[in-house]
């Protein structure tokens, strides 16, 4: 969930970000907390289940926009050093973007079970749960605190095969980004296919992620294409609408109807892969975009430490709960919308901190732009 250097050029992309993350952040607190609502078992909040349940879609969001971003800057690279780039150069600067903070939340997973109530297991099934490579055969093995870790590592093992191609000059052109790209969403299909019965397995592993991906990268690689050019200036606010109301009629489908085509997984990947790179695209390019989400107040801001948020907000839940576990205390909507409130505001604090005085130590070391 990278963001490029020329972002200025691309606005109201780093706004998404928050925007996906704040979905994320309010999907974990909901269904990691049963101590506040018995989401499986009740109808009282039937409703919310409902709504909230797809909230997680927000995570194939973050992959296409991350595709289209990393693919973005990988294309401006090309052309402005005329592939003279070292071949070390794209793994290092990923490296240094991503792992500093993914390997310190494993240790943190690790050893809080020496200090908090977290689950005590070995540090290489830390390691496992959130290498999603492997297929995750069991829900209830996946610790609340490292769920976002899959969704990182996910988008990790396709940047560390695409650049390690990369290191031959040969691939250094869009022609090969764009057929690397229909071979992620090919893959991802078969994967699908193959697996359309287990659910696990598409939501977390790499190959059934890889085509959202793809999609996020196929945008970049032909935004400057005549038809595509065509296409902004025929992306109105009026079509935009239409689309966000097909976008929210499948969910509704998808969640009534769990035999419908929306829940099939490879229209799924199909659907909401076309649909995230129209908004990206519309966002990115549009002279009037249905709105600008960069102009929404303090998005631009928490887009920016939106990767720390993202990672650190499951373990703060996490904690909270156990403390709430700990002191058997009853929430009334008053309490539990304090409890929003703080958890919101602790993930908020602790990745502004993070992101000042532990991540950007690492981006100042980053591979300069040639």
């Amino acid at each position: 969930m990278d963001l490029i250097s020329t972002s200025r050029k691309l606005p109201n992309l780093t706004s998404l970000r928050a925007i996906a993350a704040m979905f994320i952040f309010i999907y974990h607190l909901y269904f990691f907390s049963p101590s506040f609502w018995n989401v499986q078992d009740s109808t009282r909040h039937g409703w919310a289940n409902l709504l909230i349940g797809h909230f997680d879609k927000a995570v194939p969001f973050f992959f296409v926009l991350s595709g289209f971003l990393v693919w973005s800057i990988t294309l401006d690279t090309f052309l402005r050093s005329q592939n003279k780039l070292p071949p070390i150069y794209f793994l290092k600067k990923r490296f240094l973007r991503i792992w500093p903070l993914f390997l310190f939340i494993l240790l943190i997973g690790y050893l809080g079970q020496f200090m908090f109530d977290f689950p005590a297991v070995k540090i290489n099934e830390y390691v496992n749960l959130s290498f999603p490579f492997s297929l995750i055969d069991n829900s209830s093995a996946i610790h609340p605190f490292l769920t976002p870790l899959w969704s990182v590592a996910v988008e990790e093992h396709i940047y560390i095969i695409l650049f390690s191609l990369l290191i031959f000059r040969k691939f250094r052109n869009s022609t090969f980004l764009f057929i690397f790209c229909c071979l992620l969403i090919f893959l991802s299909i078969i994967d699908r296919l193959f697996f359309a019965d287990q659910p696990i397995h598409i939501y977390y592993h790499t190959f059934a992620c890889s085509g959202y991906l793809g999609f996020g990268g196929l945008m970049a690689c032909i935004v400057e294409h005549p038809q595509i050019q065509i296409l902004k200036k025929q992306l109105s606010r009026s079509v935009m609408v239409l689309s966000y109301l097909i976008g929210l009629f499948a969910l509704f489908i998808a969640s009534t109807n769990p035999n419908s085509l929306m829940n099939n997984p490879v229209f799924e990947l199909l659907f909401f892969g076309c649909m995230y790179a129209l908004i990206i695209h519309n966002q990115a390019f549009s002279n009037r975009p249905l709105f600008e989400a960069d102009k929404l107040f303090g998005f631009k801001f928490m887009g920016r430490i939106s990767y720390g948020f993202y990672v650190y907000s499951s373990l703060i839940i996490f904690i909270f709960n156990q403390i709430q576990a700990h002191i058997h205390q009853h929430l009334t909507p008053l309490l539990f919308t304090l409890y929003v409130f703080t958890a919101f505001l602790c993930s908020l604090i602790v990745s502004w901190m993070s992101y000042t005085w532990f991540e950007s130590k690492f981006h100042r070391i980053l591979p300069k732009q040639v």
